[in-house]
């Protein structure tokens, strides 16, 4: 996606050359700024529009539609179209969350029109390879933030999968695993000797409110079944995106 906005943007990236992730969005941010473009992101929004008092979630929600009644000084268009001839910056507003968050702009029309486009991103899963990559070097990533590398080896298939299956692809609550994984641990002195598996296994109920069976506990044949069922279905999820 990065480099098809690159291209958009008239910078283009050769494919034999294609750069790493953090190479391409310093990229993508500098020619947004090059041509005065400022995003504003909201991240994790369905919390406040789904969560709290009734009163806060009507907060959250006149939020968003007021930030699009502010504009520059004496211009009349606003921040997303500035006026032709001034030199004010267009502002791009983004509001990220979960699929909880459609119902609330489809029921709201003032919302809906200010927000008109969606992007839906596929959830990480096993399938396509790359998805899982990319989760294989996120949890690489939280692993090394969570002072757990060199005891819990995040390159390990066997692991990997385990813990796939406990966040089933929700980035943060894979944090929350490790983050309880890792108090865990620092409680048990950071012993070496402790098999991460069995420290998984105690800070898997923090994050499993559905009553999931316990992938950490799992002997190998019922791992395999369990990772093939998740791939068949992640195979089915693909194929509605495409």
């Amino acid at each position: 996606m990065l480099t098809h906005l690159l291209a958009r943007l008239g910078k283009v990236v050769l494919k034999e050359k294609r750069p790493g992730l953090g190479k391409l969005e310093a990229d993508f941010l500098q020619a947004m700024h090059a041509r005065r473009v400022r995003l504003l992101i909201l991240e994790e929004f369905h919390n406040a529009i789904l969560k709290g008092t009734p009163q806060l979630r009507g907060q959250a929600a006149r939020l968003l539609k007021n930030i699009w009644n502010m504009a520059p000084e004496d211009s009349s268009l606003g921040w997303s179209k500035p006026a032709p001839g001034r030199d004010d910056w267009r502002v791009i507003i983004v509001v990220s969350g979960t699929e909880e968050l459609l119902p609330v702009f489809d029921k709201d029309a003032e919302l809906s029109s200010r927000f008109s486009t969606i992007v839906r991103a596929p959830q990480l899963g096993f399938t396509p390879p790359a998805a899982f990559k990319e989760f294989r070097g996120v949890l690489k990533q939280m692993v090394a933030h969570e002072e757990l590398t060199g005891w819990l080896v995040a390159n390990d298939n066997d692991l990997a999968a385990r813990i796939m299956l406990a966040c089933n692809g929700h980035l943060r609550l894979l944090e929350k695993l490790l983050q309880r994984t890792a108090t865990l641990w620092n409680k048990a002195g950071k012993n070496r000797d402790l098999p991460p598996l069995a420290l998984l296994a105690q800070a898997f109920p923090a994050i499993n409110s559905s009553g999931a069976t316990n992938p950490f506990e799992l002997a190998p044949e019922e791992l395999q079944n369990r990772v093939a069922s998740a791939l068949r279905q992640s195979n089915n999820q693909h194929k509605d995106w495409s």
